[in-house]
């Protein structure tokens, strides 16, 4: 069993600044947000707002990416 960091994950990190300051804007200690393999969904929103990433890339497995619209002239 590994214990690798999604992207997603990894990505929140670096915005906050860390994991102790991604703990506190998810209102978790340092140790939880330590241990995550990827972001609980119940906490996508509130780091999406905060750190200005959008969701699809924080968890894409389950906010899939916009579609993109065909221009046809």
């Amino acid at each position: 069993m590994t214990n690798q960091r999604d992207p997603g994950l990894e990505i929140a990190i670096a915005e906050a600044g860390g994991v102790r300051k991604l703990a506190r804007l998810v209102e978790r200690s340092s140790s939880t947000v330590a241990v995550w393999t990827r972001i609980p969904v119940e906490h996508v929103l509130i780091i999406e707002k905060a750190i200005k990433i959008p969701r699809h890339e924080l968890r894409p497995d389950i906010y899939p990416p916009p579609a993109r619209r065909n221009k046809k002239g």
